[in-house]
């Protein structure tokens, strides 16, 4: 119980670095979808718009924007006449965008009662999640949160946009179906582009193998997405794009129970079956009869689990209960989220230390290894830099597509929008 209500504390607090946060939804959204061989049924921005009726790029443009302006100028709620004026939008167009991330007063009580009456003394935030923004009284609106607000519109939640069970036409059902794979596919993509760099920036060079290498190497049995080889030691990677479910941030100690199985239990699995794979004929994946003293398990929930102790050691003790990562070969499980794994490419290039370097400094960080590993670098480093280069990049691209389309100068969105971001 202890541990559910810290993870509900920790869920409701979490604060990503929103300046990443755009760059990967441009990764996410735009690059990754357009790499040869994602094989998606339809292109995740065109689902989107499809299912929803909005440009990806509209929403996204009122998002950011509304963020700006409630972070830079807060006291004094814009009008949607004033916002129409300034972004140059026709009314229709406008509402349409607001329409996703806004509600009355009346319709977000509504919402909050439901889940009041579902939860019992628990409650949840979805209802604000889902609209960040109040519409008021006289054309008024009022961001409750800029936080909320910049997750609702660059996050994950856009993709419950297509899913949602409502959807209102058969068509629209159709789309939102073969929209439910896409954002696994992308979360594992994302991941093996940034094991790519991090093996090749980093001094200590490792051979990447990704999960069609794997499956080619071992074709029976289960396969974890991705390895790397490095002179004494394997990491062995799996990416779940799931996250802590509903029911668990409103306080279920059984749905908390189902989520360890389903992000934490099934995953360690195929990591355990790609050791066994590994260790038993390394030479069918790597070519050569080099045998490599330890394994390293490395889980990435995309979209993140909060860490804490308490999470280290209930995982610990499900591990160990069920036997799964025995071996005296290999080490504890490490748990990143996207941004950890950014965090140590900003590392990587910077300290032009190896990605098992940085996971074993992490290891070895006394009571701080039970934290994720950018709250370790930040606290323990004192580092700086939040954002390898290449996601640098990839914001600008974001904000040029976001500038052009609110048809504001670049220069003072840019300039506003990145000190909201900061001081945010």
């Amino acid at each position: 119980r202890l541990l559910v209500e810290v993870l509900r504390a920790q869920m409701f607090h979490r604060r990503p670095d929103w300046t990443t946060r755009i760059a990967q939804s441009e990764i996410r959204w735009r690059e990754i979808p357009a790499l040869e061989g994602m094989n998606l049924a339809v292109a995740p921005a065109e689902s989107f718009e499809r299912v929803t009726g909005v440009p990806l790029v509209d929403f996204q443009s009122i998002g950011f924007y509304l963020f700006a302006e409630a972070t830079a100028h807060p006291g004094g709620p814009p009008t949607v006449a004033a916002i129409a004026e300034v972004t140059h939008w026709d009314r229709d167009r406008l509402e349409r965008a607001l329409a996703l991330i806004s509600a009355p007063i009346a319709d977000i009580a509504a919402a909050i009662r439901v889940e009041e009456s579902a939860g019992g003394e628990n409650w949840t935030f979805d209802p604000l999640r889902r609209f960040p923004i109040l519409r008021l009284d006289g054309d008024r609106i009022l961001v409750l949160s800029p936080g909320l607000l910049m997750e609702r519109t660059f996050g994950w939640l856009p993709y419950f946009d297509m899913t949602r069970p409502d959807n209102p036409t058969p068509a629209t059902k159709v789309i939102a179906k073969q929209a439910e794979q896409p954002f696994q596919k992308v979360c594992e993509r994302e991941v093996i582009e940034t094991l790519r760099v991090n093996v090749a920036v980093g001094r200590r060079h490792g051979r990447l193998f990704d999960g069609a290498a794997l499956r080619a190497a071992y074709p029976a049995g289960q396969i974890a997405d991705a390895a790397i080889a490095y002179r004494d030691e394997w990491l062995i990677f799996e990416v779940s794009s799931g996250q802590l479910k509903r029911e668990t941030v409103v306080g279920g100690v059984a749905a908390l129970d189902a989520d360890f199985e389903r992000l934490i239990d099934e995953k360690v699995d195929q990591i355990d079956a790609t050791i066994a794979h590994i260790r038993a004929d390394p030479a069918r994946l790597t070519g050569d009869t080099q045998r490599r003293r330890r394994f390293v398990p490395v889980l990435v929930i995309a979209e993140g689990m909060p860490l804490n102790p308490l999470t280290h050691i209930t995982i610990a003790d499900r591990l160990t209960a069920a036997g799964r990562l025995r071996g005296a070969d290999v080490e504890v499980l490490h748990i990143l989220e996207m941004e950890d794994l950014y965090v140590a490419e900003t590392i990587v290039e910077s300290e032009r230390l190896g990605l098992n370097e940085v996971l074993d400094l992490h290891r070895h960080a006394g009571l701080m290894r039970r934290v994720d590993l950018r709250a370790w670098w930040l606290m323990e480093r004192r580092l700086r830099k939040l954002r390898p280069n290449r996601l640098n990049v990839r914001y600008d691209s974001a904000m040029d597509l976001i500038t052009e389309n609110l048809e504001m100068d670049k220069e003072v969105v840019e300039a506003e929008g990145t000190a909201s971001i900061h001081d945010g």
